[in-house]
């Protein structure tokens, strides 16, 4: 009989460290950087990950110029001049409409210098979204030190053969 109950404790054990496993491998996240989900197995085309990024990295190159205080003529102007090349037409007229929607500088410092990706994860054939975080320094700030980090999400769609943003949402800053 204990023979039997120690079989059972042992069985019942192994069972339970197995569940534990394979749930933690599951909720972990399992992507990386280019959104390579290893449970899933989502097949990510990687030229298109890198024509995003592309866009990503240019559109954080172009944040600090469009300030989104001042009058209103000139801050629509700078949102369509930077903005153009990187977000669809119709996130273009929504920001020209309310520019206080739009990303860009919002004080004179901290200000946006860049963009760092943390994940690109495929949503359909032409849809991929892109976390990641704004990084804002100021003039005091040593080279490559960062003043707060912003988290923000895009969603890009491959528009006529170009990837654009087509929405944008960021959140409160991280202070460092």
């Amino acid at each position: 009989m204990k023979k039997r109950l120690k079989f059972i404790l042992v069985l019942l054990l192994s069972i339970s460290l197995l569940s534990i496993s394979l749930l933690a491998g599951c909720s972990s996240g399992n992507t990386d950087k280019h959104g390579k989900n290893n449970a899933n197995e989502i097949k990510q085309d990687p030229k298109a990950v890198a024509d995003i990024e592309r866009v990503i990295e240019g559109f954080g190159s172009v944040l600090q110029k469009v300030s989104l205080q001042g009058p209103a003529e000139e801050v629509k102007k700078s949102i369509q001049e930077n903005y153009s090349a990187y977000v669809s037409p119709d996130l273009l007229e929504r920001w020209i409409a309310d520019p206080l929607k739009a990303l860009g500088r919002l004080t004179s410092s901290p200000w946006p210098d860049r963009i760092e990706i943390k994940n690109v994860e495929r949503l359909a054939d032409e849809a991929y979204k892109v976390e990641g975080e704004i990084i804002e320094i100021t003039s005091a700030e040593k080279e490559n030190e960062v003043a707060a980090k912003k988290p923000v999400t895009f969603v890009l769609e491959n528009i006529e053969g170009k990837w654009l943003i087509i929405t944008a949402k960021a959140d409160d800053p991280v202070e460092k």
